[in-house]
């Protein structure tokens, strides 16, 4: 029993293996190979059509590979076992995905019965709008409300049912600078429990303040995997260069890290 919790410790709650994806003959991602365990927040970074998105689709089960595999927690995307697996992700749909004529705290509802969450369900939707405050606007239809609670709502919805895994695809709150210092308190909260947090996002302008670990995709290819400190280190950048530059320059045609 201890050689098996050890093992469910080491084993990567996200593992792309080779992983392949074409479309209209053209490959979007190709040969990608990249490890995620638990316990850390990884911005994986890319302009569009980097192949972010077909990533993360395929781990949430909105698609899959041409060639190669996908496991969560050990288990291939490919097998019914992953079903349960999936259940333990938490999911934010770039854009966002709201019932505009359900109000904020009926949305809820709707999300903690899908996931069974019926006898602690007035609790847990009390507890989620308090700590996103949007009490005062939880009657209020979601379309009436402003982009910035859209926003918030949205993350709780993918919180909601208390996930190992949080993946958020170019989340809102990036364009809400005042927003992000309040989510990186509950992403670090989040990694300390153990948690994997996978965030896509364009570039690394605002994002640089929630990086742990760096994945950087280009024209489908992975072109950096490692901390903040180690892509300095490969490009031979001090402490004061902000991580967008170095980003910019990694993705420029023709770059050659040195």
């Amino acid at each position: 029993m201890q050689s098996e919790a050890l093992g469910s410790r080491l084993r990567p709650a996200i593992d792309f293996v080779s992983f392949c994806r074409e479309r209209a003959g053209r490959a979007v991602v190709w040969n990608l190979s990249l490890s995620l365990h638990g316990g850390q927040i990884c911005l994986l970074a890319g302009p569009d059509g980097a192949g972010k998105s077909t990533l993360v689709q395929s781990v949430v089960g909105l698609g899959k590979p041409s060639r190669g595999d996908v496991l969560i927690n050990g288990v291939s995307i490919a097998r019914d076992e992953v079903l349960a697996q999936r259940r333990r992700i938490g999911y934010l749909h770039h854009p966002p995905i709201l019932y505009e004529q359900l109000t904020a705290r009926e949305f809820l509802s709707f999300i903690g019965n899908l996931y069974g969450l019926r006898e602690e369900l007035p609790g847990r939707i009390a507890e989620f709008l308090r700590r996103f405050s949007l009490n005062r606007l939880a009657d209020r239809l979601i379309c009436r409300l402003p982009s910035a609670a859209r926003s918030r709502l949205a993350l709780v919805a993918a919180l909601f049912h208390h996930p190992d895994i949080l993946i958020l695809d170019e989340p809102e709150f990036l364009r809400h600078p005042e927003e992000t210092a309040a989510v990186r308190t509950l992403l670090a909260g989040f990694k300390e429990k153990g948690g994997l947090g996978l965030i896509t996002c364009p570039s690394l302008q605002v994002a640089e303040p929630l990086a742990d670990r760096l994945a950087i995709l280009h024209e489908g290819q992975l072109r950096f995997d490692g901390t903040p400190l180690e892509l300095r280190q490969q490009l031979n950048a001090d402490q004061e260069v902000p991580l967008q530059k170095l980003f910019e320059r990694l993705i420029r045609p023709g770059f050659l890290p040195p």
